[in-house]
């Protein structure tokens, strides 16, 4: 003889005689046993759901938290695997198509089923649940491999999504604020190239080690490139909090690392968005974050910036300057101021030294440093060197049928000695 399974049941229900009515109706149908505990609110439901020993929940809306339906899902987030099902007055049916979005599994109109309908919903909800629980068991190391890092076992960039828009959402509903901090590992190129694979993944490990011994549970830390990091502050108060995690972080990594019988320093940039603050939406407040980031790690690293709209608007100065720069050359836009090098000694001037300047159409003379770095990350600094030579050489020649002892000075950049036609450009 089979003995039928018994199904655990929790009862959202602040009315008393309805609890009792529901039970007997539940009772009656007697193909089916179930066995209930009962909670009035849903804070307390919160609470035992945690434990996960109930095979489905019905949850009255009638009940005062229910009036807000984002509590609905908070307590679904809370819920490991027990569908819920909502008991409803006619009039709220159109509330509980909306709370079928939130992670209610089904609704049932008071008063308008019978002990069959209820105990067959309550059976289907139960089974629906275990079908798709055993299939995720079969995926959960493919899940596992598609959101987690296989080096570092934190959060991808798809995890990582997720986690912060849920953040972002959750900040719009308690009216809070999001930090967001993009943290690049600086020298780790150089580790993996120098030390190879095992070293570098090892360097990874530290690191995520480190992050997660220094931020709050709450948080999230997810590993999204080789050298990059993020972590995600939920319920932020203050962007103090996010300043003074940054300073703690790049403390931490500014210590030196003693890996496989290696010594190294690791530093890292750290960039800081805060949400609503900088921006609306989260693909804004990940650009705006590594854009503060960046800002970091031209200054030099091992430091952090917090984003202002100041960055925004120098953000477009730059792509406007980078547009302006090539067309400067061929309109004949640059030109070479010459200062004179004095000898002290023999009280004469034994030299020149060419300055460049740009007159901008708009923005009138530059100095090198307000566009010299745009112009070493395009191959342009090449041509523009070779151009400064020429005319610094052409004015020397002249010069000298005067002044024979005359020598000329040209200032180079990193870019321009790392060329291997340098000498042949000078000859």
């Amino acid at each position: 003889m089979s003995v039928n399974k018994e199904y655990q049941i929790l009862l959202i229900e602040d009315d008393l005689d309805y609890a009792d009515h529901l039970r007997g109706l539940l009772d009656a149908q007697g193909s089916v046993s179930f066995k209930y505990e009962r909670v009035s609110r849903l804070s307390e439901a919160s609470k035992l759901v945690r434990e996960d020993r109930f095979d489905s929940i019905l949850l009255d809306f009638s009940i005062k938290e229910m009036k807000n339906l984002d509590n609905i899902l908070d307590f679904s987030n809370d819920v490991q695997n027990a569908p819920i099902i909502g008991l409803i007055d006619i009039s709220d049916e159109a509330r509980a198509n909306e709370a079928v979005e939130s992670g209610l599994q089904d609704r049932v109109i008071k008063h308008e089923y019978d002990e069959q309908m209820i105990a067959s919903k309550l059976l289907f909800a139960i089974k629906r649940a275990e079908v798709i629980r055993n299939d995720l068991s079969k995926k959960e190391t493919f899940t596992s491999q598609s959101l987690y890092d296989s080096r570092t076992g934190l959060p991808n960039q798809i995890l990582f999504n997720d986690r912060l828009e849920q953040a972002i959402n959750r900040a719009d509903r308690d009216d809070s604020s999001v930090g967001l901090l993009s943290i690049n590992l600086e020298h780790f190129s150089a580790v993996n190239n120098q030390l190879g694979s095992k070293v570098s993944t090892a360097v990874l490990e530290k690191a995520a080690k480190l992050l997660n011994q220094n931020i709050r549970k709450s948080d999230t830390v997810a590993h999204v490139a080789d050298d990059k990091f993020m972590v995600v502050l939920e319920n932020l108060e203050k962007t103090s909090g996010a300043t003074f995690l940054a300073e703690r972080i790049i403390r931490v990594f500014s210590r030196p690392m003693h890996i496989d019988g290696h010594d190294f320093k690791m530093t890292a940039s750290a960039g800081i968005a805060i949400y609503p603050d900088s921006t609306g939406n989260g693909t804004e407040l990940i650009k705006n974050a590594q854009q503060a980031m960046n800002r970091a790690t031209e200054m030099g690293g091992n430091r952090y910036k917090l984003f202002t709209e100041n960055f925004s608007e120098e953000a477009i100065w730059k792509y406007q300057l980078e547009n302006d720069l090539e067309r400067a050359l061929e309109q004949q836009q640059f030109e070479l101021h010459y200062q004179p090098l004095f000898d002290l000694k023999e009280q004469r001037v034994y030299g020149l030294e060419a300055l460049l300047r740009w007159n901008h159409p708009e923005q009138g003379p530059l100095l090198p440093g307000a566009f010299i770095s745009e112009l070493e990350k395009s191959e342009m600094i090449l041509e523009v060197g070779e151009w400064v030579m020429d005319e610094a050489c052409k004015k020397l020649k002249l010069w000298q049928t005067k002044y024979p002892h005359i020598t000329m000075s040209v200032n180079l950049t990193a870019r321009q000695l790392e060329d291997p036609y340098l000498l042949e450009r000078v000859g």
